[in-house]
């Protein structure tokens, strides 16, 4: 493990001085990721403003509507078996613009699209197939390519400013013997140049991914959190083996978020503390136990006040409550946004055919076929 610079060593130093779980001390939170905290029922349309965007469907625009980045003008999906296709719809309403295949393996085309993400100001789509960076602008012409380190595993690629992007390194969740290096790392957009090294303070990795092999074949089970989550103009960075979760802001500064207790390093199994969406008064998250039977606990702190529940949220569009997950973010970026959600036409149809809907989701619902195309949900925060 490389040592930490002067700057980490003292954030360590601060860290010290926490000790009162589900209390804020000057600009971070503790948690207890063994307590028992009280049950708490939370409605997203309080805490969000919600909107609803129907994918168009035709024969050209038939899609999974797995959700890339929300921008100001246009919405990417993806799919994610199959031809790998990438779709380009109008953010208003819904129409399809473009649908990008440049499957394949010459140096201008991908074998994985999963990991992409959008800069609308400059009209290019990211591709990262491995450890190649593919550039295309939104009608799916090549524009560039550069390769990234061999020895990191390239994840959660998010738009940072004009001239970069953010990605977590992953290589070690699947690896034990990946080489140590960095968990964060800040990348030109124009040439792949590193600009900037995250480095989080870790006494010793641990991965949240869980493994068994059964004959041949080898099974994992990992959690669906993301690694870097934008909230506004800054990133929340979790690194799944530090007790702590940072915020990043614009100015490169890397500054304590969440603590969690007791110290990962001395749990058998091992509890996880995975942030997920982040509003201006709540972050939400998982509690994630390292057995193949465990069931995760879903939290929320309440930023204004330290108080931590057990959390679950409804969709008040629905008369049955409708769970939302808090965990899967999928909005890349988007200063506006804390993040999206597909729902299936088929799901919508069996609601609406139950009276379950209400609101403008019940009116998308009474035109829709249970082949169409998902609806895109959007969680906005509240102006």
């Amino acid at each position: 493990m490389k040592k930490l610079n002067a700057y980490l060593i003292s954030i360590l130093f601060v860290l010290t001085g926490c000790s009162q779980s589900g209390t804020q001390n000057t600009d971070f939170f503790t948690i207890d990721v063994t307590e028992k905290y009280p049950k708490k029922d939370f409605i997203l349309q309080d805490i969000f403003d919600v909107e609803y965007i129907p994918l168009e469907t035709n024969d050209e625009f038939i899609c999974e509507g797995w959700p890339l980045a929300i921008g100001e003008e246009v919405v990417l999906t993806r799919n994610s078996t199959g031809t790998r296709d990438l779709f380009v719809f109008n953010r208003s309403d819904g129409k399809g613009i473009k649908r990008i295949n440049r499957f394949g393996e010459s140096g201008e085309e991908y074998l994985y699209s999963y990991n992409s993400f959008l800069d609308e100001a400059n009209g290019e789509l990211f591709v990262c197939d491995r450890k190649k960076i593919l550039v295309y602008d939104l009608e799916g012409n090549f524009k560039r390519s550069f390769d990234q380190n061999k020895d990191a595993s390239l994840q959660d690629l998010t738009n940072f400013d004009a001239e970069s992007f953010i990605w977590w390194n992953s290589s070690f969740n699947f690896n034990e013997d990946a080489v140590e290096m960095p968990s964060f790392f800040i990348t030109s957009k124009q040439d792949g140049r590193i600009l900037r090294e995250i480095e989080i303070p870790i006494e010793q990795r641990k991965s949240p991914v869980i493994m068994w092999r059964e004959g041949d074949i080898t099974y994992a089970i990992g959690p669906q959190n993301k690694s870097i989550i934008p909230y506004k103009d800054e990133m929340i960075l979790t690194e799944a083996s530090s007790d702590t979760v940072y915020r990043y802001t614009r100015e490169q500064t890397l500054i304590p978020f969440m603590v969690r207790t007791p110290s990962l390093q001395s749990m058998d199994p091992e509890m996880f503390l995975l942030p997920g969406v982040v509003s201006d008064r709540y972050c939400f998250m998982e509690v994630n136990t390292k057995k193949r039977d465990a069931i995760d606990t879903s939290l929320a702190l309440d930023r204004r006040t330290g108080e931590i529940f057990r959390s679950t949220v409804y969709n008040d569009d629905y008369s049955n409550k409708e769970r939302v997950d808090m965990y899967s973010i999928g909005k890349n970026g988007n200063p506006d946004i804390a993040f999206c959600q597909k729902i299936e036409a088929e799901a919508l149809v069996k609601a609406y055919e139950r009276d379950q809907l209400k609101g403008r989701l019940k009116e998308i619902a009474a035109n829709l076929d249970d082949e169409d195309n998902v609806v895109i949900m959007l969680a906005k925060y509240k102006k």
